[in-house]
C-alpha cells in the first residue's frame, strides 16, 4: 500500500495510471518569416484509476482532495514524484462496480492531479 501516498496517507495500489506531460509554449515571429517556439512551462498530469475501491478508501481520498488545497503526491511508480510533488487534485466520476456484501461497496474511481509548480 505504500506505493502511493496523498498528504502522507497510504492509498490502495491503483489499477492503472498515466503520466501526461503538459507544456506552455511561447511563439515568436523572427526576421525572414521563421517562427520560433519556446517552452515556458512544463508540468505533469497524473491520471490515477482504481477499478475496485472500497467505500472507506474512497472517503479517505475524498477527504484529502475535496479540501481544495494543494496535495502532496508521492508515487513510487514515477520518478517525477517519488520524493513528493505538490498537485491540485480532482476526482472524476465515481461509478458503482460491485457489491460483495452489505458492508463492502466497490467503485471505479479516477483521480486527476496536475502539478502546481512548473519544472522549467
Amino acid at each position: 500500500m505504500a506505493d502511493l501516498k496523498l498528504n502522507g496517507t497510504d492509498m490502495p495500489d491503483p489499477t492503472e495510471s498515466k503520466l501526461v506531460p503538459l507544456y506552455g509554449w511561447s511563439t515568436a515571429d523572427l526576421l525572414g518569416g521563421k517562427e520560433r517556439k519556446e517552452v515556458l512551462a512544463s508540468k505533469y498530469r497524473y491520471e490515477i484509476r482504481w477499478g475496485f475501491m472500497k467505500i472507506a478508501d474512497y472517503q479517505t481520498l475524498e477527504g484529502i482532495v475535496n479540501v481544495g488545497n494543494p496535495v502532496t503526491l508521492l508515487f513510487a511508480r514515477y520518478p517525477q514524484c517519488q520524493s513528493g510533488v505538490s498537485v491540485i487534485a480532482d476526482l472524476g466520476e465515481r461509478t458503482h462496480v460491485a457489491m460483495v456484501d452489505t458492508a463492502d461497496f466497490y467503485s471505479d474511481v479516477t483521480l486527476i492531479a496536475v502539478e502546481v509548480n512548473s519544472r522549467v
